[in-house]
């Protein structure tokens, strides 16, 4: 489909019933071919058709049909790949799951309050607010905006002193925490996801030493939205302590032995990181329980 970049997978058993279906969203690493086929590959093993999205892509790394930064990518990328899904034999898309991680959990976030086929969401070291986009120069009358809806930039908080970041002066949790704490009311208003409107059942990882940005913060805010506009009963967040940033996997990848250091101190533990991981990958079995009339059972 014109505008559409990714990969799609499914479980090499049959199944007499439709398949539910999830998307899958990266982080600011940006898209490959070989982590998108693996991410749908481990999805489809739950008995997902799978379509893991390449919603950007650095420039030389081999996607050149996806928008080469993470500005301005439009939602309806969301509903563009629902709207393929839908199309294939044998998937049910009447109703989807999302996955994201990082960048890619803001965006499924973002997603979910907009579109009431978006079921649930399993938001992993989640954003509470629109960040700024970055990766490109702005063209003229353009806004710094990660995200768009019809054609319309969302309006974020500016992450500003990046330069401490590449001096290792600060962590970019420190920066994202210092732009949350400058940010005035109105600023913060502006830019936060309203998560209140989303009808989606969620699950939210967070690790409260995270060395990208406030992930635990941002997760509590949502859990206070949420329980302020009554729907606690409908989300569970799990925020891991002593973990950082790396948590959104299965626990077996090989981990880090030397983590980014936070020269704030209080430095995240490798081993914590390999405990969220596979905690947080059980977590998001549990959550996204297939019914019993859409499992798979192996050919004779």
């Amino acid at each position: 489909m014109p505008g559409l970049t990714g990969v799609f997978a499914r479980p090499k058993e049959t199944s007499d019933h439709p398949l539910p279906v999830i998307l899958l969203l990266h982080g600011s690493e940006g898209g490959t071919w070989a982590s998108a086929k693996d991410t749908a590959a481990r999805f489809a093993r739950l008995g997902y058709a799978s379509f893991a999205v390449i919603y950007f892509a650095w420039p030389g790394t081999g996607v050149p049909s996806a928008p080469q930064a993470l500005m301005n990518i439009p939602l309806e990328t969301l509903a563009k790949s629902r709207d393929w899904l839908l199309q294939q034999p044998n998937v049910n898309a009447r109703t989807v799951a999302i996955w994201g991680v990082s960048k890619g959990a803001e965006f499924a976030l973002v997603g979910a309050t907009q579109y009431p086929w978006i079921e649930r969401v399993v938001a992993c070291v989640p954003s509470s607010v629109v960040w700024t986009g970055f990766g490109r120069a702005l063209k003229p009358g353009e806004l710094d905006s990660s995200w768009t809806i019809d054609g319309k930039e969302l309006s974020v908080i500016d992450r500003e002193g990046w330069e401490d970041v590449s001096a290792l002066r600060w962590t970019s949790a420190f920066v994202h925490q210092r732009a949350l704490d400058m940010a005035s009311e109105e600023e913060l208003q502006a830019a936060r996801i309203r998560i209140e409107r989303s009808h989606a059942k969620m699950l939210l990882l967070a690790a409260d030493k995270d060395v990208v940005w406030p992930s635990a913060l941002m997760t509590r805010q949502i859990e206070a939205t949420l329980r302020a506009h009554g729907e606690k009963d409908e989300e569970r967040s799990i925020v891991f302590p002593n973990a950082s940033h790396f948590i959104c996997g299965t626990g077996s990848e090989m981990r880090r032995v030397n983590l980014v250091r936070r020269p704030e101190g209080d430095d995240p533990a490798p081993e914590a990181d390999a405990h969220a991981a596979e905690s947080g990958w059980e977590a998001t079995k549990a959550f996204l329980q297939i019914p019993e009339k859409a499992r798979t059972k192996k050919q004779p």
